[in-house]
């Protein structure tokens, strides 16, 4: 199970020219439960441009600019719990 190489910037006002909320825009991850992470994929957090890898922990936050693509694949037997936000800075 996974989410492939995206980012969070699909609104169209995000990238309207008037308005520029994509240079405003994050995205926060919160994990309540990182799952198993003794399995292949143990569900890193996969950031690009530049490539950067990360091995969640229970009660991590990660914070990135939401126009940062970003991918996950998690195959562990246990559930992760992940809350997941989008806001814009003002």
């Amino acid at each position: 199970m996974g989410i492939n190489r995206h980012n969070h910037t699909t609104n169209p006002l995000d990238t309207d020219a008037n308005f520029n909320l994509a240079s405003q825009k994050y995205s926060l991850v919160y994990y309540v439960s990182a799952g198993d992470q003794n399995c292949s994929e143990p569900g890193i957090l996969k950031l690009y441009d530049p490539s950067e890898d990360i091995l969640p922990t229970r009660g991590m936050i990660i914070i990135f600019p939401a126009d940062r693509y970003h991918s996950v694949i998690y195959n562990g037997k246990k559930d992760r719990v992940i809350i997941g936000v989008n806001f814009y800075s003002i």
